[in-house]
């Protein structure tokens, strides 16, 4: 009997979408009928009455599991930092996702279940990724992002390996995500010495891509505090790097690059009509921008915002925390997103060891 494949990170930013994504890829070209569902999510995307999350979306559009997508995505929650969830309610939901996985594993070949972060995530609410993945039987592949190997010597691994152990959950093994280019060789090597003296399975290295890094406007209206201003329909505009305008005009101009996100307290006018400037040059101009402070502009500057094309959000919080939350924003795969899908299922086929992946499931 193959075991179900619980695959989450060890930390923020390490890589289990972008794991997830391109394994279910893969897999769909061995099995005829891949499951796939995310228990615990956060409430991106409304499909009906119900809240799905983000990932769940991506892969039901890529990947075409043919399950429910409300199974597929059975408990979504909000972001807020002080849960209230009662024991009572807690239980509910995890009889939700137990009868959803129930669901989505009919029929199928093989399993794979998304985590929400690092082990002991969701513990707060009785839905840590440890009690889940026990609940359904899984086993785990863990991502870890390069630059936390190098700064905790393996800790993350480590601790994220012992707690889902002490919870009766085997880990399979991990995947070392985002490693430099100009590494990748001598780094897997070294991974690989690593893993084996701590006595984990190392499925591989995926080199960083700088592709991966771009995001979509809409993420940032999704993940910010506040409300759309004007020009929602240009929500899909990416967004390759991030300026707060913070400076005199003049200096600005330069300083607003092609597809940059400004960041600009909503009284600061003089940097918002310099930004409107720099979009009316297509060719060079920022892709949107974010007014900080709650400061909702005059009317005349509205105007102006809505005319130069760009979305414009009107944060709550101010430029340093704005830009501090986008710095720390998770960059998650939009299922509009074509070239980062292909570029995400190129990296995993590439670089992961698939094969032993399954083989360590049916032993």
């Amino acid at each position: 009997m193959r075991a179900p494949l619980y695959i989450t990170d060890t930390a923020p930013g390490g890589g289990k979408t972008v794991l997830t994504l391109g394994l279910v890829t893969e897999l769909g070209t061995t099995f005829d009928s891949v499951g796939f569902i995310k228990p615990v999510g956060l409430a991106r995307v409304r499909a009906g009455n119900a809240g799905i999350d983000i990932d769940a979306m991506l892969v039901d559009k890529v990947c075409q599991t043919r399950s429910n997508i409300e199974d597929m995505s059975p408990v979504t929650v909000s972001r807020s930092i002080w849960p209230k969830v009662t024991p009572e309610e807690s239980g509910r939901m995890m009889e939700k996702i137990e009868g959803a996985f129930g669901r989505v594993s009919e029929g199928k070949d093989i399993v794979v279940v998304e985590g929400t972060g690092h082990a002991a995530l969701g513990a707060v609410m009785g839905l840590s990724n440890a009690r889940v993945a026990k609940a359904l039987g899984t086993r785990v592949l863990l991502a870890s992002a390069y630059s936390d190997l190098e700064r905790n010597a393996l800790d993350a691994l480590e601790l994220s390996r012992g707690y889902f152990e002490a919870m009766g959950v085997p880990v399979l093994g991990a995947v070392v995500n985002r490693v430099p280019a100009e590494q990748l060789d001598s780094y897997t090597s070294y991974a690989r010495d690593k893993f084996d003296e701590m006595g984990v399975r190392f499925f591989g290295c995926i080199p960083e891509e700088p592709a991966l890094t771009n995001f979509q406007f809409l993420q940032v209206s999704e993940y910010l505090d506040g409300e759309m201003l004007c020009g929602e329909a240009k929500a899909e505009r990416v967004i390759s790097s991030v300026r707060v305008g913070a400076m005199v005009p003049h200096r600005a101009i330069g300083y607003f690059q092609r597809s940059c996100l400004v960041i600009t307290p909503g009284d600061r006018e003089d940097v918002i009509v310099t930004a409107c400037a720099a979009a009316a040059q297509e060719a060079a101009g920022p892709s949107g921008m974010v007014l900080s402070g709650g400061i909702r502009p005059h009317d005349r500057i509205i105007e102006l915002l809505r005319s130069s094309g760009m979305p414009i959000f009107l944060a709550t919080e101010d430029s340093y925390t704005v830009a501090s939350r986008i710095h720390d924003m998770p960059l998650r795969i939009q299922p509009n997103d074509a070239e980062k899908i292909a570029t995400v299922q190129g990296l995993v086929s590439a670089h992961v060891e698939v094969d032993r992946i399954v083989s360590a499931l049916e032993s």
